[in-house]
């Protein structure tokens, strides 16, 4: 199947025109659910946002001003990417395997948040809305590809009303079943879905739910698989995901060949492309061997994995799909068996007051030592040795103010190369 799009790729001539949700009538006492509130709240929707239309803000991060390449050595090119007999250049550089592109960071602004659509197994993000659901088969009006039938075993979460972007791909844990609009949620198994209404088998009773007080139906963690075959991954202006393999890059536009068939989209709404699998381990995809840290106001902060606070993790004006976060002081190791030769990253802070020290720390050797940085400071690409390393530190230290409080460590596109 080959989909071709026109100037935009938030809208494919295939795809039928969103319709505005019909008036739902209030649903009766006993199909109300019971509020649960065990689960942490996901930001609340801007204002004024509404299920069905796009609720993209300006985005907090500033976009790039031109193309930049970030390669396995740990350098940085800018330039017009052009891919052609499976090496991407940009500018008159020789060129990368698209297989060892740690990332593409290209211009433009980003859609801040994803107002509807679905969540793939495999970690694809697509807008669209989501018809029914009825006997394991998903009927979806997808912007991009145009009206398709999928199968839920291929589907993590169907989203009903506005969250942040980058919360698309959130792991829910375990949990399956609904998230209600205001953070409440209840377990069940999806019955099915309608027009109006979303059912969930509870396991007591099937309940009712009115599609307009739904967040999103969960129905399996999002589980993208980093495996021994490499993949591209775009994301796209208006905050979709597709991963297949990246065949042509121009300033015409890209080709990529997906599950979803082969797709050829506009340049213009390319916003970042990296690679994964293969040589190439996201450190973001894997779990720490342990996490030691000073608490903050006798608080435990933790790591936070590919978003912030306020969306998504950046340094300097960069944004990034996949990233590490961590406050001063604090040590993350990572369990490496001598299965890498390199890793590969983007240190700063984020934005705020203070200054830190970032380093990476190899088998108990300093291999990286950013000195004292700022948020002020533009991002530093870096690429240590970790050939036969059995572990990796990722430390933040306090900076000459010898404040930690509020110094929050980005290590964007953090990448072990085989």
């Amino acid at each position: 199947m080959l989909l071709t799009l026109g100037a935009t790729a938030a809208a494919a001539e295939a795809a039928p025109p969103r319709e505005k949700p019909k008036p739902l009538k209030p649903p009766p006492a006993s199909s109300a659910p019971a509020a649960s509130a065990t689960s942490p709240a996901l930001p609340a929707a801007p204002p004024g946002a509404q299920p069905g239309k796009l609720a993209s803000v300006a985005p907090r991060v500033a976009a790039p001003e031109v193309s930049s390449l970030l390669t396995a050595d740990g350098k940085r090119v800018t330039g017009t990417p052009k891919l052609a007999s499976g090496k991407l250049s940009l500018g008159d550089d020789a060129g990368v395997a698209v297989d060892r592109v740690i990332a593409l960071d290209c211009p433009g602004d980003l859609a801040g948040w994803f107002d509807i659509g679905v969540v793939f197994a495999n970690g694809d993000v697509l807008h669209g809305v989501p018809r029914s659901l009825q006997d394991g088969k998903i009927d979806f009006a997808c912007d991009v590809l145009g009206p398709l039938k999928l199968s839920s075993a291929d589907v993590a979460a169907i989203i009903f009303s506005p969250i942040h972007s980058c919360d698309a791909l959130a792991s829910q844990g375990d949990f399956a079943g609904v998230v209600l609009a205001n953070g409440d949620r209840v377990k069940g198994v999806p019955a099915f879905v309608n027009e109006q209404n979303v059912g969930l088998d509870t396991g007591r009773k099937v309940l009712q739910m009115p599609r307009e007080r739904i967040r999103m139906l969960v129905l399996r963690p999002p589980m993208p698989a980093i495996g021994e075959r490499t993949r591209q991954v775009v994301w796209l202006a208006n905050g979709d995901r597709l991963g297949g393999t990246l065949s042509s890059l121009s300033g015409d536009g890209f080709t990529l060949d997906g599950p979803h068939g082969v797709l050829k989209l506009p340049a213009a709404s390319l916003r970042a492309m990296w690679s994964e699998g293969g040589v190439l381990t996201p450190l973001d995809s894997l779990t720490p061997a342990s996490v030691v840290e000073t608490p903050q106001f006798d608080a435990h902060v933790g790591i936070s994995i590919d978003r912030g606070p306020d969306g998504w993790l950046s340094i300097g004006g960069r944004r990034y799909a996949r990233a590490i976060a961590c406050h001063a002081t604090s040590t993350c190791s990572y369990d490496l068996a001598g299965k890498y030769s390199s890793f590969v990253a983007e240190v700063g802070l984020a934005s705020g007051p203070g200054s830190a020290v970032l380093k990476v720390v190899v088998d108990g050797k300093t291999a990286f030592d950013s000195g004292a940085v700022t948020s002020a400071d533009k991002p530093r690409a870096l690429c240590v040795s970790v050939a036969s390393a059995r572990e990796l530190r990722l430390v933040v230290e306090a900076g000459a103010d010898g404040d930690a409080v509020g110094d929050r460590a980005v290590w964007g596109w953090p990448t072990l190369i085989r």
